[in-house]
């Protein structure tokens, strides 16, 4: 097979014909033409691909990846693609895995890929739990209507993942969190066996041509398996797989809060009150002091070695020392591991050559992380690139384009990885309207009255803008409290227009209220960055409350800092978080080539920035007199950008090649047999087969990985039913040898007399 050849016609042909477009994307074409040279031909095991939106970035590294892996090069078993955002998610399994499904030859092989083939596995929050549904059933029939009880008893009957956003999707149903919170996963151990959640998520583990995850679930499942540690179901595949780690901007800091460790002061209340009443009341005053000097700019708080309630926990662990020397019954007592547990959170949290530590304000909680961030997450990488192909890419990454940013952000060496960045199909120059008052100072500090007077001319601002933009409006703000204090004030005002603050519905549900409703307004932070993409006149307005930039007491900011002296290489740091943010924000406003519209930011100091908005193509407008115009020229003139006509010619074209020592990894073996191919028509079958059986028995049923497997499994069965195993028998797996069909005989029969 010519693979470039192949790659070729999939984009030329058929991707045209599933999207009913007249030519295919250039970039998106070339993009895929490059991971395929990587996974067949590069030596190297990293590659970094900067992609900016409307590239297509899902199917251009998807496709690629996908052929490689149907031809099951160098024993690869399949493909995990981690995003940040749950919308991207469901966008992979709702819209992009049915369009590659009708490419021919099917490339996922399976009529409904969601049901076997492509999997996605989401966090325990978003699953149903049946236990729980049952057991608060008396709460939930009082938070909602009789008529979403009725479809609620459905869901949790015949759903076919337990999944929220299949609730939602599927069943037309959006609960709020405070009902979804007393049906979802708390635990991962269920007593019902009907529990549709439960059982979904067993499949976690099993090597599906894809898996779809989150980066939290991925990076977790990643160490687990890295470090030999305790094997977890509840893990998906991340070894000898080809790793797509999308939406990486995000990815570090999700990465941190996989290292980051909690203490709450519930934990110091119920632990510690019978040690030293007097002290933990005052712990407890230090907290409410944390919370209440915590404002809009700084909702965390760096804690040094200085700050009153470190000198607090020091005492603490001084009295508990003490009363395990003093009471020598204190270490056989019942609630010794609570203490035991206390300690070590404290002595971490103490040792400020080792940890930083910040108070949050957003869950009252203080936490910490360890200072050699930059070495664990070097260290990952490289363990992660070792046993896979891993593709790590986003439409940020650098702001220069060059494979020296990215060895100083990500702490891998510029020889170790492959680096491909894509220009932009859109035009920002035409598409936005980039408006910059110069007279609001967004630097409010601590002080009170000046972040008043600042959202009040938010408010102003953007009630201006709505009588200019019909469409539908974001408000992006850089904190919660901000977030809060913005809606409430938005609240108060007749605007005519349905309002929605971050939170009150689900994300999927926000982005149907935004389609249908194309005058809706959003009030959102975090996520909203990045996870919110809605085209056309449903959002036409976009408005940043103040530059993203990374306070001092921002956690992530600060190890990224650590032992960096130089302040010009300091400012790089700052300036590339800040710019990532900023352009991410920009960017949820044009998601397609005929969107237009509003981009507003309330703060001043945008122009110090002038000549990263030049490099962008951004005309910076310091009014709003051109707007109206602006706008008229998109809905009369039906404005047209000057997109790269695609010609075969414009590409690079690799010849690549299907020699097996291009493309070597260390496998991790799982067991020291080898393995027959694995027939997944076959197996689906056997598996139907056995659930009919009378007297079904799951005591040994595995994922049916190989031909054995499955003999064992079906074997089993019919040695509970007392029946031989016959020449029909094995007439169903004519790739087994006489050797391994005697072993399963032998196995078979010391199971039975266990």
């Amino acid at each position: 097979m010519n693979i470039a050849k192949n790659i070729l016609s999939v984009f030329e042909e058929q991707i045209c014909e599933i999207y009913n477009s007249k030519m295919p994307r250039l970039e998106q074409t070339q993009m895929a033409l490059d991971v395929a040279e990587f996974l067949y031909n590069s030596s190297k095991n990293t590659m970094f691909v900067e992609a900016p939106v409307g590239v297509g970035k899902t199917l251009g590294v998807l496709i690629p990846a996908l052929i490689n892996q149907m031809e099951n090069t160098n024993k690869i078993t399949g493909i995990t693609y981690a995003t940040a955002t749950i919308s991207l998610q469901n966008q992979i399994m709702t819209e992009e895995v049915p369009s590659i499904c009708q490419i021919k030859p099917k490339i996922l092989k399976m009529e409904k890929p969601d049901r076997l083939r492509a999997f996605l596995a989401m966090g325990s929050e978003h699953s149903l739990c049946r236990a729980q549904f049952e057991k608060n059933y008396k709460k939930i029939e009082r938070k909602v209507d009789s008529q979403k009880m009725e479809i609620l008893n459905d869901f949790v009957k015949n759903s076919h993942t337990g999944l929220r956003s299949e609730l939602s999707s599927v069943y037309g149903l959006d609960v709020n969190n405070d009902v979804w919170k007393l049906m979802n996963i708390n635990s991962r151990y269920c007593h019902d066996l009907l529990c549709k959640g439960h059982e979904y998520r067993k499949k976690y583990s099993r090597e599906f041509a894809l898996t779809v995850t989150n980066h939290n679930q991925f990076i977790v499942s990643a160490k687990s398996i890295i470090n030999d540690e305790n094997f977890d179901e509840m893990h998906v595949p991340v070894t000898n797989r080809i790793i797509i780690i999308d939406e990486a901007h995000d990815f570090q800091e999700n990465f941190l809060t996989t290292l980051e460790e909690q203490l709450t002061l519930s934990e110091i209340n119920q632990t510690a009150k019978y040690i030293n009443r007097r002290l933990v009341s005052q712990i407890g005053t230090s907290f409410k002091l944390l919370k209440r000097n915590a404002n809009s700019e700084k909702s965390v708080s760096i804690l040094d070695d200085t700050n009153i309630l470190l000198t607090q926990l020091r005492q603490l662990k001084s009295n508990i020392l003490d009363e395990e020397i003093e009471n020598a019954e204190f270490k056989f007592s019942y609630v010794y591991s609570k203490y035991d547990e206390l300690m070590t959170k404290i002595t971490n949290i103490l040792k400020n050559d080792q940890y930083t530590v910040w108070y949050s304000a957003e869950d009252n909680n203080i936490h910490y992380a360890p200072k050699d961030f930059k070495h664990r997450l070097q260290s990952f990488l490289k363990e992660l690139s070792a046993h896979n192909k891993v593709i790590i890419m986003s439409g940020t990454l650098t702001m220069k384009g060059t494979k020296e940013e990215l060895t100083k952000d990500w702490y891998i060496k510029t020889d170790e990885f492959e680096y491909k960045k894509y220009p932009t199909t859109f035009d920002w120059s035409k598409q936005i309207y980039f408006y910059a008052p110069q007279d609001i100072n967004a630097k409010t500090g601590n002080n009170l009255i000046k972040q008043t007077k600042h959202i009040s001319q938010i408010i102003t601002l953007f009630q201006d803008t709505l009588g200019i933009v019909p469409g539908g409006a974001l408000i992006l703000t850089t904190s919660l409290s901000y977030m809060d204090n913005i809606h409430n004030k938005l609240s108060e005002k007749n605007l005519n227009r349905h309002l929605i603050k971050q939170g009150q519905l689900s994300q999927s549900k926000i982005i149907e209220t935004f389609k249908k409703d194309v005058t809706s307004i959003l009030v959102g932070s975090g996520s909203y960055f990045t996870g919110f993409s809605i085209k056309g006149e449903a959002l036409q307005n976009v408005l940043l409350t103040r530059l993203p930039n990374p306070t001092p007491d921002n956690p992530f900011f600060k190890l990224k800092l650590e032992k960096i002296d130089e302040e010009l290489e300091r400012s790089a740091v700052r300036d590339l978080i800040m710019y990532k943010k900023l352009e991410q924000a920009i960017g949820r406003l044009i998601r397609d080539q005929s969107d237009f519209g509003l981009f507003t930011i309330a703060d001043n100091r945008i122009m110090q920035h002038k000549t990263w908005l030049l490099s962008k193509k951004i005309i910076i407008h310091h009014s709003l007199d051109q707007l109206p115009k602006f706008l008229t020229g998109w809905t009369n003139d039906k404005l047209s950008l000057n997109v790269p006509i695609f010609n075969e010619r414009d590409l690079s074209i690799p010849s690549i090649t299907r020699d097996e020592s291009a493309f070597v990894i260390k496998p991790r073996q799982i067991n020291s047999g080898e393995k027959i191919r694995y027939d997944e028509k076959r197996v689906k079958e056997r598996y139907e087969l056995l659930k009919t059986m009378p007297e079904f028995d799951e005591t040994y049923v595995p994922n049916f990985e190989t031909e054995f497997d499955s003999a064992m499994s079906l074997g089993y069965q019919q040695n509970k039913l007392h029946k031989g195993l016959d020449e029909n028998f094995w007439s169903k797996f004519p790739d087994l040898t006489l050797q391994e069909k005697r072993q399963v005989e032998a196995k078979i029969s010391n199971q039975v007399m266990l």
